[in-house]
């Protein structure tokens, strides 16, 4: 079931993510038009997306675009206002932040991390505070917090384990 709920909101996210990517294509500029993202924009984010783990360089990256560095930075600078390796970085820690926001009982930070792609698991967890403001150990703790008290909810017990105490 956990694994239905990670893709169901993974395609969620990937769709939601596409559709910004290009409506936010078509806003016009100071100078009146602008072209949408073009094609290569969109083959990297699929790309990256399709597979947030790979060990992404810029190199990899032009590849998959078709063009070169230069281009491809200045395409991305224009159309989604970041470069391609921080579109990387931020697409894993969305990732990140939505793992341990589902708080499964055996998650781990260090795992989560992993699975991300992130190997560094001290710049994983400064780049996470510093795009969320909490340390990542925390969105998990929360997430069991908020867990816990669902199931102890759904079946009609308390805080105290279930038992439900008489009244005075």
């Amino acid at each position: 079931m956990l694994d239905l709920d990670v893709f169901r909101q993974s395609f969620a996210d990937s769709v939601v993510s596409s559709l910004a990517t290009l409506l936010l294509s078509q806003v016009a500029d100071v100078s009146g038009w602008r072209s949408p993202a073009p094609y290569v924009v969109t083959r990297v984010t699929d790309a990256v997306r399709d597979d947030p783990t790979r060990r992404w360089t810029s190199t990899d990256l032009c590849e998959v675009a078709g063009v070169g560095a230069r281009r491809l930075q200045t395409v991305f600078r224009e159309h989604l206002g970041t470069s391609p390796l921080a579109f990387v970085t931020t697409t894993r820690l969305e990732r990140a932040h939505r793992l341990l926001r589902q708080g499964a009982p055996e998650a781990t930070v260090t795992q989560v991390a992993l699975d991300c792609g992130f190997s560094h698991l001290g710049r994983f967890s400064a780049l996470f505070h510093g795009k969320y403001g909490v340390q990542p150990s925390a969105v998990l703790d929360e997430a069991r917090r908020r867990r816990t008290r669902s199931c102890v909810q759904a079946v009609g017990g308390n805080a105290t384990g279930g038992a439900i105490r008489p009244e005075d």
